[in-house]
């Protein structure tokens, strides 16, 4: 496939799919993965209506063979990507005191290990290249807990911190690494943080467009 690589780990409708438009408008081509067979067929419908070159793998970010085999079987077909969005999150309103500590580690897997997972899988490619950009996507749970959002809560703090440990151990390398601390609800309609948005974000912080942190408000 022609174009540059944006991989989509977690993807689905909203944050995922804005973004893809938004690097495939310009040119890239887009991977995706997720759970769902279904949700990613029409992903791909709705990209290809507009014109974006995409494909899919079927994995779960809770299982590490499976994620890291989807993710080379990708670049085997698409080359190496330039771009790594890891979108995926069990997202559950259950009190922390209700959880147990086997659904805490499964969700875990989901919220953080399968981060890490994702860039030890890219990340060789980029530092032959070196050059690319690794983009997570947090809340303002990471450093804000809610008890009803207990497991969430805990991985997104989790996942900030793997984060600005990856970025501290890319630091002597071209390769760019971002916290998306997302601060409130996204929907269509807000005017500050809607999908669109926070896709522009994520396009502008690959093309070094913005001096940023690890960690970006939106």
């Amino acid at each position: 496939m022609a174009g540059e690589l944006l991989i989509i780990v977690g993807a689905g409708p909203g944050i995922s799919l804005a973004t893809a438009r938004r690097f495939g408008s310009e040119g890239f081509t887009v991977a995706l993965i997720g759970r769902r067979e279904q949700v990613l067929r029409d992903c791909q419908n709705q990209l290809g209506s507009a014109g974006v070159r995409s494909l899919h793998r079927v994995a779960d970010c809770a299982r590490e063979t499976d994620l890291h085999t989807a993710l080379l079987e990708i670049e085997a077909e698409a080359g190496a990507p330039a771009t790594l969005l890891y979108n995926a999150a069990h997202i559950k309103w259950k009190n922390l005191l209700d959880e147990t500590a086997a659904d805490l580690t499964s969700d875990f897997q989901v919220n953080v290990a399968g981060a890490l997972t994702a860039v030890r899988a890219v990340l060789p490619a980029m530092r032959v290249a070196n050059t690319g950009t690794l983009l997570f996507t947090g809340s303002l749970f990471a450093s804000n807990p809610v008890p009803a959002f207990g497991s969430l809560s805990i991985g997104k703090a989790g996942l900030r911190n793997l984060a600005h440990g990856v970025g501290a151990s890319l630091a002597a390398t071209a390769i760019k690494v971002h916290y998306l601390n997302i601060q409130g609800r996204v929907t269509a309609e807000d005017q500050e943080r809607s999908p669109a948005l926070i896709a522009e974000r994520c396009w502008r912080l690959h093309q070094g467009l913005e001096r940023a942190p690890i960690d970006v408000a939106i």
